[in-house]
Protein backbone atom coordinates (compact mmCIF):
# COMPACT_ATOMS: atom_id res chain seq x y z
CA UNK A 1 0.00 0.00 0.00
CA UNK A 2 2.66 2.49 0.99
CA UNK A 3 4.78 1.68 -2.05
CA UNK A 4 1.79 2.09 -4.39
CA UNK A 5 0.82 5.45 -2.89
CA UNK A 6 4.41 6.70 -3.09
CA UNK A 7 4.76 5.52 -6.71
CA UNK A 8 2.06 7.86 -8.18
CA UNK A 9 3.28 10.78 -6.06
CA UNK A 10 6.86 10.33 -7.31
CA UNK A 11 5.71 10.03 -10.94
CA UNK A 12 3.47 13.12 -10.73
CA UNK A 13 6.09 15.08 -8.74
CA UNK A 14 8.86 15.29 -11.38
CA UNK A 15 6.31 15.32 -14.23
CA UNK A 16 4.58 18.43 -12.85
CA UNK A 17 7.78 19.99 -11.48
CA UNK A 18 9.48 19.75 -14.91
CA UNK A 19 7.04 21.60 -17.23
CA UNK A 20 5.37 23.56 -14.42
CA UNK A 21 8.70 24.82 -13.01
CA UNK A 22 9.54 26.35 -16.39
CA UNK A 23 6.16 28.05 -16.85
CA UNK A 24 5.81 29.06 -13.17
CA UNK A 25 8.95 31.27 -12.77
CA UNK A 26 7.52 33.69 -15.33
CA UNK A 27 4.11 34.37 -13.64
CA UNK A 28 5.65 34.11 -10.14
CA UNK A 29 7.62 37.41 -10.33
CA UNK A 30 4.51 39.15 -11.68
CA UNK A 31 2.32 37.85 -8.85
CA UNK A 32 4.92 38.77 -6.21
CA UNK A 33 4.99 42.38 -7.42
CA UNK A 34 1.17 42.60 -7.37
CA UNK A 35 0.89 40.99 -3.91
CA UNK A 36 2.91 43.63 -1.98
CA UNK A 37 1.00 46.46 -3.67
CA UNK A 38 -2.56 45.45 -2.57
CA UNK A 39 -1.32 44.17 0.81
CA UNK A 40 0.32 47.54 1.63
CA UNK A 41 -2.81 49.50 0.58
CA UNK A 42 -5.43 47.95 2.96
CA UNK A 43 -2.99 47.95 5.90
CA UNK A 44 -2.45 51.75 6.10
CA UNK A 45 -6.20 52.37 5.71
CA UNK A 46 -7.27 50.77 9.06
CA UNK A 47 -4.33 52.39 10.87
CA UNK A 48 -5.30 56.05 10.15
CA UNK A 49 -8.91 55.29 11.15
CA UNK A 50 -8.19 54.62 14.87
CA UNK A 51 -5.56 57.38 14.83
CA UNK A 52 -8.10 59.97 13.64
CA UNK A 53 -10.68 58.86 16.22
CA UNK A 54 -8.14 59.28 19.00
Amino acid sequence: MRVQLNAPIVLTGPAIAGPAARSFPQPKPGRRRQDPKPSSVPRPRPLPKPGGNR
